[in-house]
């Protein structure tokens, strides 16, 4: 009897130690896929750098659009169209990263951020327009500002197919959905896939102390210009280095 109670208690230890390997194991996995699949970086010596920073600015956007273009539309209006929306995307990154500040109550951003109409009258009379931002040393533009950063992000917008095709697709097969026939095309609706990269540029080494990069799908349904872009800026917002 004595030796059967043993043979049990070692058979429960035995399992308890397999379930522990396990469940350590499992741990370990899912923390080696989440650290795979960051998309932010931060540099490891950021406090460091950015110890003396007292102001950084947020420059417009770098919008491109590619894919299948409307054939209505000239370049110059798309040219018009993502000049616009640089500023959109300027302007929400500014305010959302102030409102995020203004809701921490222990911990400020702790830099200055240089206000939308500054940076960029600065820019013009400087003779730099949106389109030469990404032909321009971030540092350099960093020295014309006068911050000890600047936030360079680039925005590439993917359109498959026109708007008005993709609703027709969709409005074309919840028809036939509801008479019961299924056609299977597996077509889908999607027109514009937005990629995001965001970079911070240290104008006293020309460094990258922080980069991200993430894909937001937006399909047809989705015509709030304002409300796409505070969603991409969002994600930026969230890992904002500074905020930590």
């Amino acid at each position: 009897m004595a030796c059967y109670l043993e043979n049990a208690i070692s058979n429960l230890k035995s399992q308890n130690h397999m379930k522990l390997f396990k469940t350590t194991l499992t741990c370990l996995f899912l923390s080696l896929i989440l650290f795979s699949c960051k998309s932010a970086y931060v540099h490891k010596n950021f406090s460091e750098k950015t110890s003396n920073h007292s102001k950084i600015a947020v420059l417009p956007f770098i919008v491109v659009t590619t894919g299948n273009l409307p054939i209505h539309i000239s370049q110059d209006r798309i040219k018009q169209i993502q000049e616009e929306e640089s500023i959109l995307f300027q302007t929400s990154l500014i305010n959302q990263l102030l409102k995020k500040d203004a809701q921490r109550k222990n911990k400020n951003i702790g830099v200055e951020i240089l206000s939308k109409e500054a940076t960029n009258s600065i820019l013009r009379n400087h003779g730099i327009s949106i389109s030469e931002i990404a032909n321009t040393n971030p540092s350099k533009l960093a020295e014309i500002l006068n911050v000890d950063a600047v936030v360079l992000s680039n925005v590439q917008k993917q359109r498959y197919m026109s708007d008005l095709t993709s609703a027709g697709i969709e409005i074309g097969e919840n028809i036939l959905n509801k008479a019961g026939i299924n056609l299977g095309l597996g077509i889908e609706n999607k027109t514009k896939d937005i990629f995001v990269t965001c970079n911070i540029i240290n104008k006293e080494d020309q460094s990258t102390i922080f980069s991200l990069s993430k894909t937001v799908e937006v399909n047809w349904k989705s015509r709030n210009t304002v409300t796409i872009i505070d969603h991409v800026n969002r994600k930026i917002v969230r890992n904002f280095p500074y905020l930590k």
